[in-house]
């Protein structure tokens, strides 16, 4: 037995139309709601040996999404369960994510590439400080995580590791977000705050401007030390 739906399968009141992503945590599909022929994007758990807590962080996603109402963050619908396994149904959108973008910006003039940096900075800022005023930590804004819609508007997306008060599913010592943006209190895990993913975002926008990263290394530990230091 696949342990994903194969495509024109029904995963409850879904047909499945096409895989559309994939990441260590999860797979993505573009789906159809039978009734309402609605097209969504279905997010299903992948099979690991530590399903049932990452079933855990996957629910908490679903139900940080569901409780925000903003134009820059991505819409969630509902959730079920497919092999045992958690999914939920989201807006599915069309266009390509900032770390793709970026790439072609570079070959801009300097005025056009930085309108489209100060056009995403906003919108970005926006969902952020919609976010902090709920007292969460996104704690993974990186361009990967920022997508650009065709109509031109930005959202930002994977809330896995999303910070909220009393609901914490972080294991002691677990280094929580991408290294190449996390700021320095969060690689030590100290307290965590809205600044933690202001320096997220000041890092993403180091690299809209100059199409590199603000550190570079090799290693993980070479990482580490540049962001500390």
């Amino acid at each position: 037995m696949s342990h994903f739906p194969e495509e024109h399968s029904l995963v409850d009141s879904y047909r499945i139309v096409q895989e559309i992503g994939r990441g260590g945590m999860a797979r993505i599909f573009e789906a159809e709601h039978l009734e309402t022929k609605q097209r969504c994007a279905l997010k299903i758990l992948a099979p690991t040996d530590e399903t049932y807590r990452m079933s855990e962080r996957f629910l908490q996603e679903f139900k940080a999404l569901s409780r925000l109402e903003h134009p820059n963050v991505l819409q969630v619908f509902e959730c079920g369960t497919f092999q045992d396994r958690p999914y939920f149904s989201m807006e599915l959108l069309k266009g390509t994510t900032l770390k793709d973008a970026i790439g072609t910006w570079m070959r801009l003039p300097s005025t056009e590439r930085f309108g489209k940096t100060r056009h995403v900075l906003l919108q970005m800022a926006a969902a952020l400080d919609h976010i902090h005023q709920h007292g969460w930590i996104h704690r993974d804004v990186t361009p990967a995580n920022i997508m650009i819609l065709t109509d031109g508007s930005i959202k930002l997306m994977d809330f896995g590791v999303v910070k909220i008060p009393g609901t914490e599913q972080t294991v002691a010592g677990e280094m929580i977000g991408t290294i190449a943006y996390m700021a320095p209190e969060q690689i030590q895990n100290q307290i965590l705050d809205s600044r933690t993913d202001l320096y997220s975002l000041g890092a993403s926008l180091y690299l809209m401007l100059t199409g590199k990263r603000p550190f570079s290394a090799r290693t993980l530990a070479g990482y580490i030390q540049k962001h500390l230091t």
